[in-house]
């Protein structure tokens, strides 16, 4: 289970990272890559990232088209989850 995260910088970071979100669902749902949970943080209010939690399976395809800014490995906490 990983982690990516895309981070956007700027007045216009919170928009930009909440329209990537859409974005990173899509491509999810039209890989067929099972349920990938997603969301947005805010670090400042000039940076804010987009980020989705992936299955190693997924995070294959994650890394290779969507090169994500940053990644971190996380424990499953439950089974067959993305």
């Amino acid at each position: 289970m990983r982690r990516f995260y895309w981070d956007f910088y700027g007045g216009q970071a919170a928009g930009t990272a909440a329209h990537f979100r859409t974005h990173l669902d899509e491509f999810v749902a039209s890989r067929d890559l099972g349920e990938c949970p997603s969301g947005t943080e805010a670090y400042s209010p000039i940076h804010h990232a987009a980020w989705c939690r992936a299955s190693d399976q997924a995070s294959e395809v994650i890394v290779t088209h969507l090169r994500p800014h940053r990644a971190e490995a996380r424990e499953s906490t439950d089974s067959g989850s993305c």
